[in-house]
């Protein structure tokens, strides 16, 4: 609940757990959240836990659309975002605060829904995880440069030469 809550993403989805299965995976200080909703909807929220790299990158390449829960700080977007988007996944990402660093970063990557956890319209969501679709990158650096500022790109850029 300190850095990434849940809650509003999963009471969201309530109404609609039952059509999907999610997987959470890592340390979280929320386990009883996950096991509360995994309670609700057994077999549709399931709880990993801490898994070894390898198995964490098997998850996200068997994953049809990836879930992430914005930071409650809004000074970073955290590296697992741009991991997500060097698979081509959809994303849902939650955010509960306008300056969420992820936001703009998502809106460039194109295959995410950004959801604002104080006004979630579960038929946005329905309807992104019916359309969505992966996106195949031609290589490497079409995947980052879609995801990188237009100040990092120029940095990289005028420093390369």
């Amino acid at each position: 609940r300190v850095i990434r809550n849940p809650e509003p993403i999963l009471k969201a989805l309530e109404p609609i757990l039952d059509e999907f299965t999610v997987h959470f995976y890592g340390l979280s200080d929320c386990d009883d959240i996950l096991r509360y909703y995994n309670s609700l909807h057994p077999g549709h929220v399931i709880i990993h836990g801490q898994v070894s790299y390898r198995e964490a990158q098997e998850a996200l390449n068997r994953a049809q659309i990836l879930l992430s829960i914005g930071n409650t700080g809004t000074e970073m977007a955290p590296s697992k975002v741009y991991e997500f988007i060097s698979k081509g996944k959809p994303i849902i990402h939650s955010y509960s605060d306008d300056r969420d660093f992820c936001f703009p970063i998502l809106q460039r990557y194109g295959n995410a829904l950004c959801v604002d956890t104080r006004n979630i319209n579960s038929c946005d969501i329905i309807e992104f995880s019916k359309t969505a679709t992966h996106k195949i990158w031609q290589n490497e650096n079409e995947c980052f440069l879609h995801s990188m500022s237009h100040y990092t790109i120029d940095s990289i850029m005028k420093h390369g030469k």
